[in-house]
């Protein structure tokens, strides 16, 4: 992700981005960043949804390969998953 701006500017960084690098360059100043990795390392609702549907592999596989984290990450990620109360769907892990 880059930023790019002119003159005077103030933003603050939201705790989802690092900041990698900032250049400056004939009065441009570019700021890089990346994602954090503790944003990754979260469930997204479609990967709840897999797991309160009870196909925890599909899930597992899915944090990986969005996230580039490990086997045992991922399914530590997952297992500390606490589905809602009253499961709509009317399934159990």
């Amino acid at each position: 992700m880059q930023f790019a701006f002119e003159g005077t500017c103030r933003f603050k960084v939201p705790p989802t981005l690092v900041i990698t690098s900032i250049e400056c360059a004939s009065g441009i100043v570019t700021v890089n960043a990346d994602v954090a990795p503790q944003a990754l390392a979260t469930l997204t609702c479609a990967e709840k949804f897999t797991l309160d549907s009870g196909r925890k592999i599909l899930a597992i596989k899915s944090v990986r390969e969005r996230t580039g984290l490990g086997l045992k990450e991922a399914k530590d990620l997952c297992d500390n998953y606490q589905p809602p109360l009253d499961n709509p769907y009317g399934q159990t892990r």
